[in-house]
């Protein structure tokens, strides 16, 4: 040690020095050894064989008192021997030098020992006693000395409560009861401000010590995270372990207000604890204005249900810009869809006959807005487009409109078309199957003209289908029945290649022709009015000319072979 010494080596090193033991008690060292040997694994039996079983019970009883008077003996003169009992001649051979037990190759750290206690407080104490000479301003984390480690779990505990202490400004959070003494245990040590009965109130001693050691050393714009831990060593606070540096980065974030990066690319939230590392960088955050920052916070609550904190800070700017460009991503196709699919079908919905239908007005508002902010490039930017957009429309709608878009283009998607082109041909028969058919066409089309706020659309176009099934089903069972004679309604027409009439021959006297009526399977929806409106005004006729005759209608699958070899009339 003193040639080290004289060497200038330098280390966090400390050596505890004993006494030798005399003579005697290293006699009755070598005694005790002697004894634990044979009494391990049952060794007195091969060494004792000789004797009987009696004989060496006694043996191992007479041993095993011997090694416990030892054990407890020779404990008593290690203590002596170490310095922290008054060593008696008796048991001491040759001694330490007058440097004493102990000796430090840590410079300036002269370790002292404390008498009468135990083996277990002394090298404890002398453990602190380096750390506390190499890592002066190193936080106690255990005041009370139960040498129970500070965990990252709780450090993150302890980060929720700032968090939530700042959210609002305040710098103050009333904190749990039963957390009360893990706050005090962490926030205390670390200086990060005061624990009471009940409330955190934070400090902003870490923030004039960051932002003042960045002056001095000509730093600005970014701060990377590893430059802060190095910094906060280069402060004196030296042998921190990760997790509590990068508490007190997260910390000094909220407190300077700045902007957590990773890689260039803003994040949402800052990282958790445990991936603060490199990477992640700190920004000095243009914000918005209170005015825009406020009127943005409320209309993401009406158009996207996003709520976020009402204090204007950059995490609280971020989060908003975050959770919306989220919601943008992911309404943005579908409001554009429902846009496109109004188009498509607008003669269908009945949309051509009015000026400016609010859906499809408000539909414009909607994907101007969604692309507006999309087009943003940072935070602040996309709060002021939230905050300043203005349409001749409420929030209230306008938000309907974005987020009931994927629901309503579910529902335009599925509605069956061709079915409500059928219903169309129903309309204007001034019967009572012709009203119906009006009524569902106009039901269809006041819910396509309303925006989504003032009449969801989803509903009416799902409901559609059933009815419109019921009308053709309808108009089909009065085919089949004599019909009373009335004035022919207006006739939809037929296009050729659906339905083609064919005279099967010539007709008799007091009967018409028969005629075969053509029409593909896929395209009966669309034919069928037409071929039943034909029908109705060739057997009104033959009804009028022959009151009394009993008249049959029928259908059948037509064979093209065969009904190209002359097959069977229908």
């Amino acid at each position: 040690m003193h040639a080290l010494i004289r060497d200038n080596v330098e280390a966090a090193t400390v050596v505890w020095l004993p006494h030798f033991l005399s003579r005697q008690k290293a006699a009755q060292l070598g005694r005790l050894l002697k004894i634990r040997y044979l009494l391990e694994r049952d060794r007195l039996d091969d060494y004792a064989a000789h004797l009987s079983t009696d004989d060496r019970n006694r043996v191992r009883h007479q041993l095993q008192a011997q090694r416990d008077n030892l054990t407890s003996q020779l404990a008593a003169v290690l203590r002596q021997l170490y310095g922290i009992a008054q060593a008696e001649d008796a048991n001491v051979g040759s001694r330490v030098g007058a440097d004493g037990h102990l000796l430090s190759l840590y410079r300036g750290h002269r370790p002292t020992l404390l008498g009468g206690a135990s083996f277990e407080y002394n090298v404890l104490a002398l453990a602190d006693g380096l750390f506390d000479m190499k890592y002066p301003k190193h936080p106690n984390f255990d005041p009370t000395g139960n040498r129970k480690p500070v965990t990252t779990g709780e450090l993150k505990t302890v980060l929720g409560w700032i968090t939530r202490a700042m959210e609002d400004g305040e710098k103050r959070v009333v904190v749990d009861k039963h957390q009360l003494a893990l706050a005090r245990r962490i926030v205390h040590p670390l200086e990060l401000g005061e624990v009471h009965d009940g409330p955190i109130n934070l400090g902003t001693a870490w923030r004039q010590r960051l932002d003042q050691y960045a002056v001095q050393i000509g730093a600005h714009g970014d701060y990377r995270v590893e430059d802060i831990r190095e910094w906060i060593a280069e402060i004196g606070y030296t042998g921190l372990d990760k997790p509590v540096s990068s508490l007190i980065i997260a910390t000094y974030a909220m407190l300077a207000d700045r902007a957590w990066l990773y890689h260039g690319s803003p994040v949402q939230e800052a990282p958790e604890l445990e991936r603060i590392g490199t990477g992640y960088v700190l920004r000095a955050q243009e914000l918005p204005s209170e005015t825009e920052f406020s009127a943005a916070r409320k209309r993401a609550g009406k158009l996207f249900g996003v709520l976020v904190p009402a204090m204007l800070l950059a995490r609280n700017v971020n989060r908003l810009a975050g959770e919306v460009r989220a919601k943008v991503t992911d309404l943005e196709s579908p409001v554009n869809g429902v846009r496109r699919s109004l188009d498509k079908h607008g003669t269908t919905l009945g949309l051509r006959e009015q000026v400016d239908p609010s859906r499809v007005v408000t539909g414009w508002y909607a994907a101007d807005m969604l692309a507006r902010l999309s087009g943003t490039p940072d935070a602040t930017s996309l709060v002021r487009v939230l905050a300043g957009a203005s349409y001749p429309i409420t929030d209230e709608v306008l938000g309907t409109a974005i987020c009931s878009a994927p629901a309503v283009l579910t529902a335009l998607d599925r509605a069956d078309w061709t079915l409500l082109e059928s219903v169309h041909g129903f309309t204007g028969r001034g019967d009572a199957l012709g009203d119906q058919a009006e009524r569902l066409v106009a039901e269809v089309a006041q819910a396509a003209a309303n925006d989504e706020f003032t009449l969801p659309l989803a509903p009416v176009l799902s409901g559609m289908r059933d009815r419109a099934v019921a009308l053709i089903n309808e108009a089909a069972r009065l085919a089949r029945v004599t019909p009373s004679v009335r004035p022919a309604p207006q006739q939809p027409a037929i296009p050729e290649e659906r339905a083609t009439p064919e005279t099967t021959g010539p007709g008799r006297p007091g009967r018409p022709a028969r005629s075969r009526l053509r029409v593909q399977s896929s395209q009966i929806e669309t034919a069928l009015a037409g071929i039943i409106a034909d029908l109705q005004s060739e057997i009104r006729d033959y009804a009028t000319a022959n009151p009394s005759v009993e008249i049959e209608i029928s259908w059948r699958a037509v064979d093209r072979d065969s009904a190209g070899a002359g097959g069977t009339d229908s």
